[in-house]
Formats: structure tokens, C-alpha cells, sequence
């Protein structure tokens, strides 16, 4: 023994990344031939980001993470009070906290933690909708802890609700179904008064993080990081979706929620094109979603985040924490001549993500170091994904149990996101948005134009999507700058800006499109101001100054 701790101690980062998969997937941790793991563990890249965001938006619940349901007969409680300790007791991440270590954050687990239930009933002072929006916005304490909660609403003898909520920063959507396969587990056995019969829990959610650490030394992380810096260079400006209002100064934006359906009958028709076109379910969504947002904002150059699971190695199938990962793709649909076409060239940009998504997005970001709109996201204020992780279990010894939706409305993490889930009844796709932005009149639209766009694939993939050529436009009237004095025109800029804008007063070095613009109302600004314009040279950056800096130099 003493050998093979002296050869582990030997190893190299990535061999040591090698050797921990090897070893769980025989269902042993590294700890087995004395890997050397110092404590406290690591976060996580991803957690690192968590704690990033959270120092920004403390209060924001926007991160939270309900799992709520319905249920329905007999209930045993003190069974389900059991299942839920033993969870925690299984899982060290649902007893982590994320303290700063020297600056940094580090998982610190605890020993053992008090009951996790608390039943509640309804009281005159809150409703049952009252106590469940409770459950899924009051916001956790990163550092502190705990980073999950479990509350058992009794409404009578045969009908309760079980409120779960965790914290993004332990858990993602594969774990749900894990855990919730394991819940059902754990109470059935106890209702019996049998052992559960569940495979230890190995990998720990603190090994793993130590296994990235080594992991992004390799030569595969190396890889992955050229591709991705090739593939991101020189990122685009903000997506300038057209807002109904002006961006709130902070970070915590409100959220809201619009659903709309793709029936069955045209989730089929769009599966058929996928088919055709060697394409998944998830890339004919995303092409469609990009070519409604270069529709929208008239944009050429576009790049949308999207959720992958992140589990290629079956060694983490089983283990429960915030494994996903965030991977930036980019399309340019205004440059395909048909939709297939645009399809050919998403379905290449998504395998090749694939390929490389493992490498954290924290760490691309870093590399990049792109330039960061105060509130934003630095590279991107859209996502889109597909879910399909592990189906929440709805069945356990008793109750029935009826999955219910969450409302989304803890907090907007983007400006618009775009999630989509398969069911019987056809593609459900919910587009959560930042009610602060955007009214709801607004985002509906948008929904009306994905389901539009997407029956008129359905009948013609080939079709053509490139802007139609522009119908004559009737004279225009003599600029209104003709006859300003050179002295005034700063003065009349401004004034037309705030106009346009429909603001009070416009900061000269503001951006147009932080100041609410987007590009009809750019198309206005420019008729108004009598002068030819491009987006790209002088929309962008500060407003008043460059626009009467430009008109200066043409007069």
C-alpha cells in the first residue's frame, strides 16, 4: 500500500484526473490509493462564478432552483422526513457551504446538519400560492448555508405539497432526476422497513471539483481552450433586442415567464426536418431561435448561451451538483441563402461545441476578457436549451405525486432565455425574459413569430432566408440639422436623441443602446438626423458626442 501511495503522489494533474475516473467507475474515490486531497475542497469553476454572482445580486433569487409537487393520498411523515435526512446525509454537496478562503471561495462540508423538513399548514396570513412563491424566492446565503430547503405544506389529510428549493450552486438539472429517483427510493424502503437499495455515492460533488482542477491542466483542456478562443474572437456588441424600457442600474433583474406550444403534429414535421438534414431536435430549435433574434434585432453576428449536461463520462451520471456547463455557440443566419443551409452550418457549430464542452465557461470568459456592459453578461444576454436530463420520478409508495410548474419568476439570469422540454402533448417552450426590459405584449410576439417561423420550415425547409429587397421609400423631408449652427448642434443631437429615446436627458458619452435604442428606432433617428448611417461605425458607443462629432465632419 505504502507503494501506491508513493506512486499516486508521483502523478502528474492529469493523471491523476485520469486515475479518479478509473477509480469511480470501479466505485472507489481517489481517497482509495491515498490521493492527497487537502481540505477545504475547491470550488468548482462553475461554483466560483456562483459566488461571483451572487456577491453581486445577494438578495437576487434568480439562482434559486425549485422542485415542487403535488401530493396526493396517504403520506407518511415521518418516512418522508427520513428520506430527506438520508439524502442529505448521502450527498456531502447538499451540506456544503461556499465561503471566501483568502479571497477565494472553497467548499466547506459539514459534518451533519439538523433536520431538513419543516412542515408548514396555511394560515389566514398567506395563501397556498403565497407559501410556495415564499419557497422558491427567499434567497439563500452562499457562505453560510444551508443551500437547500425542504418545507412540507399540509393542506389537509389527503393533500399536501413538497417544496423543495436548492441553490444553483449545488445542484443542476441531472441531478434533480437523480435525486428525486433516490427520494422515492428512500421513502418507499422506509414506508417497508427495508434498506434502500441505492449504490454508494461516489464520486463526492468535492472530488470532482479537485478532478477539473487536474482536468484543466491536460493537454484536452488546451485544446478545447484554442478552439474556443477561435471560435469567440472578436464577439460582437450586446444582441440589441429592442427592450420596452430603459436597463435598471444594478444586476437583479425581475423575471417573468411567456409558454407557448409546438404541437405534436409540428414538433413531428420539425423532428422530420432534423432528420432530413442530419440534425437533432435541440439544433432545428436553435436554428429557428437565432433566425427569430436576427429577425427581431436585425443582427448579423449572434451568440447564444445554451445549458449542456456536461456528463460524458458515466463515472458522473450518478453524482449530484452544478456539473452543467454553459457553451457560447454563433451563427450568422442572415449570411444562408435557406434555412437547411443555416441548419448545416448550426448543426457543425453545436458538434464541434460538444466536443469541447467541458472546459468551463468561467475559464473562457477569463481568456477572453471581453468587455463587460455594466449588468450584463460579458458574452452573451440570450440562451436557449433543450432539456432533456433524467424525468423526475412521479411515483413512490402512497401519494401520488403531480409535478408542478415552476413560475419562473425568481429573477431573469439573461435578458431572454429560451427553454424548451418535450412532452406527448408537442414542444413546450417557455421563454423567460426580464420583466425590468421587456413587456409581456412584447415577448408574446416574439412567441407568436418562433411558432410562425417554425410551420413555415415545417412546409419548406429551403426556405429563403435572406431580407427581402427593400420596397422604394418616398423623399424624405429636408434634414432637420440643415440650418442649426455648428455651435448648436451638439445641443440639437441631444435634443433629438432624447426624443427618439423618450427620455429626459441623454449623457453624451452614454451608449444608444444602454439608453433603451434598438435598431427601428435607429432607422428613425437617423432619418430625423438626415444623414447616412451605420450600425456598426456610429450607433455603438457614446451617443451625442460621435453623432455630432460625425455630422461636423460631413458638413
Amino acid at each position: 500500500m505504502t507503494s501506491a501511495l508513493e506512486a499516486a503522489r508521483r502523478l502528474s494533474a492529469p493523471q491523476r484526473a485520469e486515475l479518479r475516473l478509473r477509480l469511480w467507475r470501479r466505485g472507489l474515490s481517489g481517497a482509495a490509493v491515498g490521493l492527497a486531497d487537502e481540505d477545504p475542497a475547491p470550488a468548482s469553476c462553475g461554483q466560483r462564478a456562483m459566488v461571483y454572482l451572487h456577491q453581486l445580486a445577494p438578495m437576487s433569487p434568480a439562482y434559486n432552483t425549485p422542485v415542487q409537487c403535488r401530493l396526493s393520498g396517504p403520506l407518511d411523515e415521518d418516512a418522508l422526513r427520513h428520506a430527506l435526512d438520508e439524502l442529505v446525509r448521502r450527498h456531502d454537496i447538499l451540506r456544503t457551504t461556499l465561503p471566501l478562503d483568502a479571497g477565494r471561495p472553497v467548499q466547506r462540508i459539514a459534518r451533519s446538519s439538523p433536520p431538513l423538513l419543516e412542515v408548514l399548514t396555511p394560515s389566514s396570513s398567506s395563501s397556498e400560492e403565497e407559501a410556495v412563491a415564499a419557497s422558491r424566492r427567499t434567497p439563500f446565503d452562499l457562505s453560510a448555508g444551508p443551500l437547500v430547503r425542504a418545507r412540507l405544506l399540509r393542506l389537509d389529510d389527503r393533500e399536501s405539497l413538497l417544496l423543495l428549493t436548492f441553490h444553483h450552486a449545488v445542484i443542476d438539472g441531472w441531478s434533480i432526476g437523480v435525486l428525486t429517483h433516490e427520494l422515492s427510493e428512500l421513502y418507499t424502503a422506509a414506508v417497508a422497513g427495508r434498506p434502500a437499495a441505492l449504490p454508494p455515492a461516489v464520486p463526492q460533488y468535492a472530488e470532482y471539483a479537485r478532478w477539473q482542477q487536474e482536468w484543466l491542466d491536460s493537454d484536452q483542456a488546451r485544446r478545447s481552450l484554442s478552439y474556443w478562443l477561435t471560435q469567440l474572437a472578436d464577439p460582437p456588441d450586446p444582441l440589441p433586442l429592442p427592450a420596452d424600457h430603459s436597463r435598471p442600474a444594478g444586476h437583479a433583474l425581475r423575471g417573468a415567464v411567456h409558454d407557448v406550444l409546438l404541437p405534436a403534429a409540428l414538433r413531428d414535421r420539425l423532428d422530420a426536418v432534423a432528420r432530413r438534414c442530419g440534425a437533432t431536435q435541440f439544433m432545428v430549435l436553435f436554428a429557428l431561435f437565432q433566425v427569430l433574434l436576427s429577425r427581431v434585432t436585425g443582427a448579423e453576428d449572434i451568440l447564444v448561451g445554451t445549458q449542456l449536461a456536461n456528463r460524458r463520462h458515466t463515472e458522473l451520471h450518478n453524482l449530484v451538483g452544478y456539473v452543467s456547463n454553459v457553451v457560447v455557440l454563433r451563427g450568422r443566419p442572415r449570411q444562408a441563402s435557406s434555412f437547411a443551409a443555416f441548419l448545416a452550418s448550426v448543426r457543425t457549430t453545436c458538434l464541434d461545441a460538444y466536443e469541447h464542452q467541458e472546459l468551463p465557461l468561467d475559464v473562457v470568459v477569463r481568456h477572453l476578457a471581453p468587455r463587460r456592459p455594466a449588468g450584463r453578461n460579458p458574452l452573451f444576454q440570450v440562451g436557449c436549451t433543450l432539456h432533456n436530463t433524467p424525468s423526475p420520478v412521479t411515483t413512490a409508495a402512497g401519494p401520488t405525486i403531480t409535478p408542478l410548474d415552476a413560475a419562473g419568476d425568481e429573477g431573469a439570469r439573461l435578458d431572454l432565455e429560451l427553454d424548451a422540454r418535450d412532452s406527448p402533448e408537442g414542444l413546450r417552450c417557455s421563454f423567460t425574459y426580464a420583466a425590468d426590459l421587456f413587456d409581456a405584449g412584447t415577448v408574446a410576439e416574439w412567441a407568436d413569430a418562433l411558432v410562425a417561423l417554425a410551420r413555415e420550415v415545417a412546409d419548406d425547409p429551403d426556405t429563403d432566408l435572406r431580407p427581402s429587397p427593400a420596397a422604394p421609400r418616398p423623399a424624405s423631408p429636408p434634414p432637420v440639422l440643415a440650418s442649426v449652427p455648428a455651435g448648436d448642434l451638439s445641443r440639437t443631437v441631444d435634443g433629438l436623441f432624447a426624443s427618439v429615446l423618450d427620455v429626459p436627458v441623454v449623457d453624451p458619452d452614454a451608449d444608444f443602446f444602454d439608453l433603451g435604442g434598438h435598431s427601428l428606432l435607429a432607422v428613425e433617428l437617423a432619418a430625423r438626423l438626415g444623414a447616412p448611417f451605420s450600425l456598426s461605425e456610429w450607433l455603438a458607443g457614446p451617443a451625442t458626442a460621435r453623432r455630432a462629432a460625425h455630422l461636423l465632419r460631413r458638413s
